[in-house]
């Protein structure tokens, strides 16, 4: 179960992210939870889901909005926005990583194959 910190690949002891706020994160842990239980191609979909947002997220394109948004809640006050911005990268994408797992598994993409 998702709490309400996320810890990005990291130890307990370092730098956590507070998800207070980010309904929608949590939303997406649950539906990931869902896909994994039922779908079982779902960790292979998240891992290339997760290969295509991290693209995406390097785009910075100048109209997103959203993931600026979730960036700006997520840093504490004082921290290094650069290096904040780095660690806080897969939460704050995870929302769409999560919805583009759920087409890559889904059973429209399935019947393509």
């Amino acid at each position: 179960m998702l709490g309400t910190h996320w810890i990005d690949g990291a130890p307990a002891d370092t730098e956590q992210v507070d998800l207070a706020g980010l309904a929608e994160v949590v939303a997406a842990h649950r539906r990931h939870l869902d896909l994994l239980r039922h779908r079982p191609d779902a960790v292979r979909a998240f891992e290339v889901a997760h290969a295509v947002v991290v693209s995406w997220w390097a785009q910075q394109w100048p109209d997103e909005e959203q993931w600026p948004h979730r960036v700006r809640q997520l840093t504490p006050q004082g921290a290094d926005p650069g290096w904040w911005r780095l660690l806080a990268r897969d939460a704050v994408t995870y929302p769409e990583t999560v919805a583009l797992t759920s087409v890559l598994t889904g059973e429209r993409t399935r019947q393509r194959r």
